[in-house]
């Protein structure tokens, strides 16, 4: 049966099928088809397949392929995580299978031919979370933060879609980046980033004062947190080999730290197959840990250094390497606490560690910091962020008049990325950046009563 005339032009053709019924006759089940990239399309009627054969070789001609209609979301989004985990940071991976697995779940089945602006916009602003209210599970709007992450996820798997000629166009791109207007979650917001603020310089001062009262093992770690504004996991992670001290002519002390690792926890998957449809693995555990043949769920090429357990040094979130000044006070702190733990254990060369020189774990440290925040008289210390440090750091360097691209340069922030890549300040300059905050807080007046109790 011809499929193409001769001048080269697509066109249905009819084709009956026959099945024999229960009684014995025989019925005919005609219906026309077509044949495109080497996919064969049906239908019942002849009009009906000769407008579906026009859409498609429009959209050949428009995009250079047809899409492929079989392939649903839950499927394609599998294979697109699959991908990922080879070459995405840890946490973000981690991100991305959430969003697929949990939040996406119930469009699974959507195909990826159907998808359009208006369904890809139902899916990410008319994202529900499971909430307990007044002993009531209901299902609530989810926040702007998620459905923002379901976005970008989502963005990403149709433009691989796209790549893998899925799709013909990314309908993610009639959808914007949601935005709440509802003034009652406007407001809760408000109230978060009212919570991650800086400490103003006499909650500061209080803030060390209270930290030499903890001794100096604990105490340096704090003294550290707030004279460097490094992030939480940077610090957990601080590498004793990275930490630069030494003396001025004048017998000053000051120094360096560079910033190469991050303590954060990775994930363990199965090594030893893959699960049946009941989701058991051939080991017989369920959780990747458990299993005898476990592996890291890492990128290919993941620079990391195992320590104990499910803690491992991975690189830090902005670019590896940057240089933060040890002024004078804290460095005659760092001086007396290297003296102080110098018999202490330390297998994994950490800056900061237990006793026996395990890695301090980022619930212990959000504890002992609200604990000392209570102790030094803090507003709302239950309630505040390790992260807030690097906050205060920042609002005293740039009320001292220091410059911006060298405070970003400090601290390492990530929308400033391209002030660290153009911008290279040596470390005088950095140092007298940073030695602001002797006059900002007066450190000369807490640091002698640190060393004093460090002694």
């Amino acid at each position: 049966m011809a499929r193409k005339a001769r001048n080269g032009i697509v066109y249905p053709y009819k084709v009956e099928r026959k099945k024999k019924l229960a009684d014995g006759t025989i019925k005919a089940y005609p219906s026309f088809e077509f044949k495109i990239d080497g996919k064969t399309y049906s239908c019942k009627k002849y009009a009906d397949a000769n407008r579906r054969l026009t859409e498609l070789l429009q959209e050949r001609a428009k995009f250079g392929s047809t899409s492929n209609t079989s392939v649903t979301l839950g499927a394609y989004a599998e294979q697109w995580l699959e991908r990922r985990q080879r070459d995405a940071d840890p946490k973000t991976f981690a991100n991305y299978r959430t969003i697929v697995r949990k939040h996406l779940r119930p469009y699974h089945s959507q195909k990826m031919s159907n998808l359009n602006a208006a369904v890809c916009d139902r899916i990410v602003n008319g994202l529900t979370v499971a909430k307990t209210i007044d002993g009531k599970k209901m299902h609530v709007k989810a926040s702007l933060s998620l459905r923002r992450q379901t976005h970008t996820t989502l963005n990403q798997i149709c433009n691989a879609a796209v790549a893998d000629r899925i799709l013909p166009t990314n309908p993610m791109g009639g959808v914007p980046t949601p935005k709440d207007k509802d003034i009652s979650l406007a407001d809760e917001r408000k109230n978060e980033a009212h919570e991650r603020t800086a400490f103003t310089d006499d909650e500061a001062k209080r803030i060390l004062q209270a930290a030499n009262e903890l001794g100096i093992r604990n105490g340096a770690r704090e003294w550290f947190r707030l004279c460097t504004g490094m992030r939480p996991g940077e610090i957990l992670g601080a590498s004793l080999q990275d930490l630069e001290l030494t003396t001025t002519a004048n017998g000053i002390p000051y120094g360096e730290y560079t910033v190469n690792w991050k303590l954060e926890e990775l994930k363990k998957e199965h090594g030893c197959g893959e699960p049946d449809r009941k989701g058991v693995y051939p080991c017989g555990y369920k959780r990747g840990a458990a299993c005898p043949q476990w592996r890291w769920r890492i990128p290919d090429g993941f620079d990391m250094i195992e320590l104990q357990g499910r803690w491992c040094l991975t690189p830090p979130k902005s670019k590896r390497g940057r240089k933060v000044p040890i002024i004078p006070a804290l460095a005659q702190t760092l001086e007396a606490y290297l003296v102080d733990t110098a018999e202490i254990p330390n297998p994994h060369g950490l800056l900061f560690r237990h006793d026996d020189g395990s890695p301090i774990e980022p619930e212990e440290d959000i504890e002992q910091f609200r604990r000392l925040l209570e102790a030094a008289g803090v507003p709302n210390a239950k309630h505040r962020s390790r992260h807030e440090t690097r906050h205060t750091v920042v609002t005293i360097l740039m009320s001292m008049g220091v410059d911006v691209g060298l405070v970003e340069e400090i601290v390492g922030h990530s929308s400033r990325l391209m002030v660290e890549h153009y911008r290279h300040a040596g470390l005088k300059e950095r140092l007298a950046a940073m030695e602001t905050m002797n006059s900002a807080l007066d450190l000369k007046q807490i640091e002698q009563k640190g060393v004093v109790n460090a002694a």
